[in-house]
């Protein structure tokens, strides 16, 4: 599933977001599931995007930064959290 939709205004709040996840995610334990850390903007290529939309995997986490622009022009199924700061 989806554990957490986050909505940010700017592509560089993804970017760091995102930077910081994945650091974080290399301090879980082996464990824990692994953190999928999908990002959504407009600059991003198109095949990178459609990954928030692929099934998470058994073994992950899916987390999905988007900015507020995709908040009314995508619908994500499974998501579980939103975070809307």
């Amino acid at each position: 599933y989806i554990l957490c939709l986050y909505w940010v205004i700017f592509q560089e709040e993804i970017e760091a977001c995102a930077e910081l996840l994945e650091e974080k995610a290399r301090r879980l334990p082996p464990e824990a599931k692994r953190l999928l850390i999908c990002p959504i903007f407009a600059a991003l290529p198109a095949a990178q995007q459609m990954l928030v939309f692929e099934p998470t995997p058994a073994d992950a986490r899916k987390v999905i930064l988007a900015t507020n622009i995709a908040e009314t022009s995508i619908t994500v199924s499974g998501v579980r959290h939103v975070v809307d700061p």
